[in-house]
């Protein structure tokens, strides 16, 4: 504005006109995870990145250099196995275009690792960190148990576990494997090692005298019996004593079948049966008393039995049979006559 002495004045306008922002390039791009194969340049509108097999998501965005730019596609993409393709467009203030191409390949899923076992009986499972030991994980069940479900999970969802199942399980050790395959193709072992508790059985199922039969009749819960044996039985060493336990893991010993048989003296015989788990034991006693000499005839008239046939047939002066039955045959009756 221009002003005369006499206070006129004159106008003078003057229009500015600004160009708009023509610039559409990125100062950088950031990664949440991984980094670009390539420094970036702005200069460069494409890159490459690798990412492992477990990454199921990236997060990207660009960052423009000028203020007045707008960038499209930030975000984040899930990613599938292969090539995955993100474009990030720079648009300037005077709406030009320029697109940054980031061509991220996802490798195949290499992960082996197992992220828990669980197991049907819910029984706690020990991860073992000592490397000395030949397994991996611990379960211990009772006795009782004699079979169990194991089941292997990945910590990758595209992973598979083979070994899952229902394991029949034996007194002490079991092992079992299970393979986790990757969907790389890579694989890894882990033994299961499952210790089921020794039985505690010290029970026997069969207790025999063959110079003389026990009185009372043998019962796994009756421990003292008493036999009396011929008079010609004049040592205990002569015994021939019989037994079966009832758990074949179990020990037995036979304690005081020595030294001499007197007339009318009972000598005390131990049957000890010892249980697998090494810790419960039985004393089963036998009484044993030599008879007096006698002249009477003590054979047998007749031996009969209600099962099967004697082996071999009866004869008075044979003293020892066998008698075999069927599977199904759960007692039987013998029947004796004297002379």
């Amino acid at each position: 504005t221009s002003i005369a002495e006499d206070k006129s004045y004159q106008i003078y306008e003057i229009k500015v006109e600004k160009e708009t922002d023509t610039n559409n390039y990125l100062k950088e791009i950031q990664i949440n995870n991984g980094t670009l194969n390539e420094e970036f340049n702005k200069e460069n509108l494409n890159y490459t990145m690798t990412v492992t097999g477990n990454t199921n998501s990236i997060t990207i965005k660009g960052i423009p250099e000028s203020e007045y730019s707008t960038v499209k596609g930030n975000g984040t993409y899930a990613l599938t196995n292969g090539t995955n393709t993100i474009n990030l467009t720079v648009t300037s203030e005077d709406r030009t275009e320029r697109t940054y191409t980031i061509t991220i390949t996802k490798e195949l899923d290499d992960d082996t690792t197992l992220k828990s076992i669980e197991n049907s009986l819910n029984n706690t499972v020990i991860k073992n960190d000592d490397t000395t030991k030949p397994y991996d994980y611990l379960i211990n069940v009772q006795y009782e148990i004699n079979k169990i479900n194991i089941t292997g999970i990945p910590n990758s969802k595209t992973s598979t576990v083979s070994g899952n199942g229902t394991i029949n399980l034996q007194p002490g050790d079991n092992d079992i494997t299970l393979r986790v395959t990757s969907e790389a193709g890579t694989y890894k072992d882990y033994i299961v090692r499952i210790i089921r508790d020794l039985s505690n059985n010290d029970d026997l199922s069969f207790l025999f005298v063959k110079e003389g039969g026990l009185q009372p009749n043998f019962n796994e819960t009756t421990i003292y019996y008493d036999v009396l044996v011929p008079n010609s039985v004049d040592d205990a060493s002569k015994l021939h004593i019989e037994y079966i336990p009832e758990d074949k893991d179990a020990t037995v010993e036979i304690i005081g079948a020595t030294g001499t048989l007197e007339v009318g003296v009972s000598k005390e015989i131990q049957v000890i049966v010892t249980a697998p788990n090494k810790i419960n034991t039985k004393v089963y006693t036998i009484s044993v008393t030599r008879q007096e000499a006698t002249t009477e005839n003590l054979s047998l008239l007749k031996l009969e039995t209600n099962r099967g046939e004697l082996t071999p047939s009866f004869n008075p002066d044979t003293l020892l049979y066998e008698l075999t039955v069927e599977n199904s045959v759960t007692d039987i009756t013998i029947t004796a006559e004297s002379i």
